[in-house]
């Protein structure tokens, strides 16, 4: 009995430890992913880059998120856990110190494609890892995603310390970030996380019968135009009002940590709210509101119209993600491909949207190609207002 005592002890000491990883690698994360929206007016402005460009850095990196995706379901099979943690968040500490060595745009497409293969794979494994050690508790994995929000939170002020300190101080932000993926490494491999390749598969019928579904079809829509307005207003937020002369480059960082804070206020209200009105009401309501508040964005020419109107979009934006996942949970608990299809298609929006708002932006100005996400917002309304009265008449005929 002491021996067996002494063994749990020590299990329980060593999944603490794989978890502590987990949740300082999601903290970069969060890093990871707002430090290139942070960054990109400077870089742009250092290596003489058309809005076209920015555009394309924030879709390479949507690439290699997507790419990743794929990998991180692959690579433990072959080479274990704990390698292919290591081995994907490389990507993060060769991209960004790499976008600070040159101006070449084919290198950095590579940096920002990399930084996107770092992202995905700290994303798919950790919540993999934690979700295991955990049993599948809900409260280890919402505080894992709300840790992440911490990183996004504080990543702006970071980049306004560096900025304003040093000068090019957004090359000491970068490889500031560069560093603590470097240590993510560093941690896992020091961890007691398992490194067995998971060489035996499970023989499935996979089948794709939930795309004849009207209701998967539209909740797939929905995410797409849903990552379309996330990515560009991520990537190219700080960009359009440090163009556009609205507000200062530092109140502008500013914002973008507000965002991340009115975001994470938003999931914690969503969850709240969840049960009481139905995921098809919260779809509906929250659309609605992004769409108007996004409308008197892009109208809003002063600093307290302008954090007024974000901080509403922010929050109406906030639940819809997760929620148009539960609201397709019925096929994805019964189909293996259907979490691998919905986010794959949706995936695609924030790939080829900033490249198109970059164009734009070129052949008009930064407005312009802002001003192009109302398309997608609209377009994400209607996909909740059809999954709402889809919902309904299903409802009527049963």
């Amino acid at each position: 009995m002491v021996s067996q005592s002494r063994e749990d002890a020590a299990l329980a000491r060593s999944q603490k430890k794989i978890i502590a990883a987990c949740y300082y690698a999601f903290l970069v994360n969060g890093f990871l992913s707002l430090m290139m929206g942070s960054v990109l007016p400077m870089l742009r402005e250092q290596y003489s880059l058309p809005y076209q460009i920015s555009g394309s850095l924030l879709s390479a990196h949507s690439v290699g998120n997507l790419i990743s995706s794929f990998a991180a379901g692959t690579l433990p099979v072959y080479m274990g856990r704990k390698n292919a943690i290591m081995l994907l968040c490389l990507g993060g500490v060769l991209g960004y110190f790499l976008m600070t060595a040159t101006g070449n745009p084919i290198f950095l497409l590579l940096a920002f494609f990399l930084i996107g293969i770092t992202r995905g794979g700290i994303t798919n494994l950790n919540n993999t890892v934690v979700s295991d050690l955990s049993g599948g508790k809900s409260s280890a994995l919402n505080f894992l995603h709300a840790v992440f929000a911490v990183g996004a939170f504080l990543c702006p002020f970071a980049a306004m310390i560096f900025t304003s300190r040093f000068e090019n101080g957004w090359k000491y932000a970068a490889v500031f970030v560069s560093v603590l993926c470097a240590f993510i490494i560093l941690f896992f491999g020091a961890s007691p996380l398992d490194n067995q390749p998971r060489l035996k598969k499970e023989n499935r019928k996979f089948s794709y019968a939930f795309l004849k579904d009207k209701t998967f079809v539209i909740s797939t829509g929905l995410l797409f135009f849903y990552l379309c307005t996330e990515s560009c207003v991520n990537g190219l937020l700080v960009t359009y009002f440090a163009d556009s002369g609205i507000v200062s480059p530092s109140y502008a960082q500013g914002l973008l940590s507000l965002l991340w804070l009115v975001i994470m206020l938003g999931r914690l209200t969503v969850a709240a709210l969840s049960e009481k009105l139905g995921k098809r009401r919260i779809l509906i309501a929250t659309c609605f509101g992004a769409a108007l508040f996004y409308v008197l964005l892009m109208l809003s020419r002063t600093a307290l119209s302008v954090t007024v109107c974000l901080v509403g979009f922010g929050y109406c934006l906030a639940g819809i993600y997760p929620t148009t996942i539960a609201n397709v949970s019925q096929y994805t608990s019964a189909y293996p491909m259907a979490m691998g299809t919905i986010t794959t298609i949706a995936g695609l929006g924030s790939i080829t949207m900033p490249v198109v708002a970059g164009a734009v932006a070129d052949r008009t100005n930064i407005w312009g190609g802002m001003a192009l996400v109302t398309v997608a917002v609209v377009l994400m309304t209607g996909c909740a207002i059809s999954n709402y009265f889809l919902k309904r008449e299903k409802a009527s005929s049963t």
